[in-house]
């Protein structure tokens, strides 16, 4: 039998598909589960519906370039989440902060620093393009 602290961080696990697969019996029949795919489904639905409403010019840049779901759920298997749409939205643009397109590079410093300035931060920012514009 294991303690209630390991059940909680074998499903998140599950949840995020990462870690090997799970030694304890209950475990295995939740990753075996279709209920876990649709919970997956649900999380990734709440984290795009939260992004694309607090993100809106990487989220829209994301999705013409057709990968935001696919970065959504990268960021979401990679780290820790918060439940607070303002620390989630910040951590999913410093997340993008190394993607490997400049624009999108470029793009999510940009947006981290309108939030920034947009909740009061008199912190200074610069943001290199890319690009020249003519």
């Amino acid at each position: 039998m294991i303690g209630l602290e390991a059940y909680q961080r074998g499903l998140l696990d599950l949840l995020k598909q990462r870690g090997p697969a799970p030694a304890d019996a209950y475990l295995r029949r939740v990753a075996d589960s279709r209920e876990l795919a649709m919970l997956r489904g649900i999380a990734m639905w709440w984290r795009v519906f939260q992004l694309e409403a607090q993100c809106r010019f990487i989220a829209r840049l994301l999705r013409r370039l057709g990968c935001f779901d696919e970065s959504v759920l990268s960021y979401f298997n990679r780290n820790n989440t918060s439940p607070f749409v303002e620390e989630l939205s910040r951590d999913f643009l410093r997340f993008l902060f190394t993607h490997p397109d400049p624009l999108v590079r470029s793009t999510s410093h940009f947006e981290y620093a309108l939030s920034q300035v947009l909740t009061g931060s008199a912190e200074r920012f610069e943001i290199l393009w890319d690009h020249l514009l003519s």
